[in-house]
């Protein structure tokens, strides 16, 4: 995970407004921002992440969350996604 965090703060870092990276191989998920968006990266992970079995949470600006296989990340990542391009 702590890959992931490196890899998302360097995608902020470049200019990116938000990233959600995700590992199959732990089955997690992060999700950050660059603080310019009005969002809450922790709210969208704690409201939302028990809906695809998941658990998890965060700050306004960078969130992470556990799923218990493969299938419900991709889930959330999909809804997730989704989610940020509205």
């Amino acid at each position: 995970m702590k890959e992931l965090s490196i890899i998302s703060h360097k995608l902020l870092q470049k200019g990116m407004k938000a990233a959600v990276l995700g590992t199959i191989l732990e089955n997690k998920i992060i999700l950050s921002q660059n603080g310019d968006l009005a969002i809450d990266c922790g709210k969208i992970i704690k409201q939302h992440a028990p809906a695809f079995s998941g658990k998890g949470g965060g700050t306004p600006v960078k969130a992470q969350a556990q799923f218990p296989d493969s299938e419900k990340l991709n889930e959330f990542f999909r809804f997730v996604t989704g989610h940020l391009g509205n």
